[in-house]
């Protein structure tokens, strides 16, 4: 019993998490194996099989139950489920998950969520010029989350 213990205590110190096993700063490509919500992702590195948690950067899209919640899954869904994404790790969250950048020919995820109105900048975390720009069209345009009455949680926090 006391050898099992001892073994588990090793393999937990030596083999990290799949998500504390990335550095911020990798760029690496990984195929989406799940969309959790809006925002977040799971993704599997080509010829791997432990899935990594994904936080995408610099965006908030609404909580499950809030409006447009369902609309910004689906649309990362869409957009990702399935298909092979670039994944530039910036950082890793207080909940373990590698806060990255994600891309698809091109394509930055969090700035099309942005722009569908699906997702507000998150200026908490970042002033990045695409996604402000982003938000910008989105609000002129009343796209999304800009287009309702009473505003999303994540819109207020946004002015």
């Amino acid at each position: 019993m006391k050898t099992a213990l001892r073994c588990l205590v090793v393999a937990a110190l030596v083999c990290p998490s799949p998500s504390m096993a990335q550095v911020p700063g990798e760029t690496f490509d990984a195929l989406v194996a799940k969309v959790v919500d809006g925002d977040t992702i799971d993704v599997r590195r080509a010829g791997g099989h432990a899935t990594i948690r994904i936080r995408l950067d610099g965006i908030d899209t609404p909580e499950r139950g809030e409006p447009f919640s369902s609309a910004a899954t689906r649309f990362t869904r869409a957009e990702s489920f399935g298909r092979t994404v670039r994944v530039r790790g910036t950082d890793v969250d207080r909940y373990g998950r590698l806060v990255a950048r994600v891309t698809r020919e091109g394509a930055d995820l969090s700035v099309s969520l942005v722009r569908a109105g699906l997702a507000c900048v998150y200026r908490k975390y970042s002033r990045d010029p695409l996604l402000l720009r982003a938000e910008a069209e989105a609000r002129s345009a009343a796209r999304g989350l800009w287009g309702t009455t009473p505003q999303p949680r994540c819109v207020e926090q946004a002015r």
